[in-house]
């Protein structure tokens, strides 16, 4: 939980001084990029963990892991590219894509509860 919030916390700090003074962006535009990576880091967890359980086992570990993986960046990037236009331009993108990453602690926060709730229901209904 420490480790979470402090990538939060550095990724908010990284992401408000790499956006006013590298890039000149406006509050709204980087608030509007961290949201949007909050929104897509949770969905992407989200449709990642889903998507894992539908695949059937192969016995090569690394083949699911690998799936997993590029499951997760596509949709994150998609919905990032989606809600947050600032970011699509390239030179925006590569200068703030480390620090909205390293806020994503705040939706690991988040996402804990849910996922608890998540199994639980299941758990629930299989009863």
């Amino acid at each position: 939980m420490k480790a979470a919030l402090t990538n939060g916390l550095m990724g908010l700090i990284g992401s408000f001084g790499v956006g006013l003074y590298l890039l000149g962006m406006t509050n709204t535009d980087i608030f509007i990029c961290i949201v949007a990576s909050l929104v897509a880091s949770l969905l992407s967890l989200m449709f990642t963990l889903n998507a894992v359980k539908s695949y059937p086992s192969t016995k090569k570990p690394n083949a699911r892991l690998v799936r997993a993986w590029c499951i997760l960046i596509s949709i994150y990037l998609a919905i990032l590219f989606l809600f947050a236009p600032p970011i699509r331009n390239a030179h925006t993108f590569l200068y703030l894509i480390f620090p909205l990453i390293l806020t994503n602690g705040f939706s690991i926060l988040i996402f804990g509860p849910i996922q608890d709730y998540l199994v639980s229901a299941e758990q629930k209904k299989r009863r």
